[in-house]
């Protein structure tokens, strides 16, 4: 009888110590980096390799970088470099479409869908840098028809057409600004100049055509959804450190 009891003892600790084998920890940050979390799993379900990977896809890691594809005054336009965008969108697209991520239906759904922002911001960028010289570029955007019929036809016309949609989006810029007399007297000023369409080619293009196109992009799921599905995969979780905003 004791050598049974002896028996079952050794395999209740051998059973106790796989189990406790399978918990391991990782630690990942919030978007933008002002909380540290910790999370422990079963290893035998994912990789610390593919737990960090998926917490990537919370980040801004994939956002490609279009901060050259517009500009703010009509003299920069001659600085603009596709370069830049291209190589960032080859690269982050290629990293992303290997990532060794959580398998799971709705990860793969979350990678896709940043795929798909990916070229879609790709796409808006290089016809947008393109129409500061060709303006029928922007036809070449596939998306954001109701866009192209408000502010991309107008600036492929030029002339009247172009300056009237151009008075028309300063007066709406009047009113979320806290100087619209301001506002309204530089728009007075650039109006009157010999370089009136150039002007109104720059604004209408960067403030009308591009937050457009740009508020129509599927961002995929909001930041809290992925949290909390994220951290669905973890037996606990708990928070490091938490700095205030």
């Amino acid at each position: 009888m004791h050598k049974f009891y002896f028996s079952i003892f050794l395999i209740l600790i051998t059973l106790n110590f796989s189990v406790l084998s399978q918990s391991k920890k990782i630690r990942w940050e919030s978007e933008g980096g002002m909380c540290e979390y910790e999370g422990t799993y079963d290893s035998k379900k994912y990789t610390a390799v593919q737990l960090k990977n998926t917490a990537r896809l919370l980040s801004s890691d994939f956002n490609l970088d279009t901060g050259n594809a517009t500009v703010f005054k009509f003299q920069d336009i001659a600085l603009q470099d596709f370069a830049p965008i291209e190589a960032d969108y080859q690269k982050k697209s290629a990293e992303l479409k290997n990532l060794n991520i959580v398998k799971s239906t709705y990860w793969e759904s979350v990678r896709q869908k940043k795929l798909k922002e990916l070229e879609t911001y790709y796409l808006l960028s290089k016809a947008t840098m393109a129409s500061y010289k060709t303006p029928v570029s922007l036809r070449n955007y596939p998306f954001a028809p109701a866009c192209k019929t408000k502010y991309a036809e107008p600036i492929i016309a030029g002339g009247n057409t172009l300056l009237k949609v151009w008075e028309e989006l300063n007066i709406e810029s009047r009113k979320n600004n806290g100087l619209p007399q301001e506002v309204k007297r530089r728009f007075e000023a650039e109006k009157k100049s010999a370089d009136a369409l150039k002007y109104a080619q720059v604004e209408v293009t960067t403030f009308g055509w591009w937050n457009c196109a740009n508020n129509l992009i599927d961002q995929g799921d909001d930041y809290s959804i992925k949290d909390k599905n994220f951290r669905k995969l973890f037996i606990r979780t708990r928070t490091v450190i938490c700095e205030e905003p």
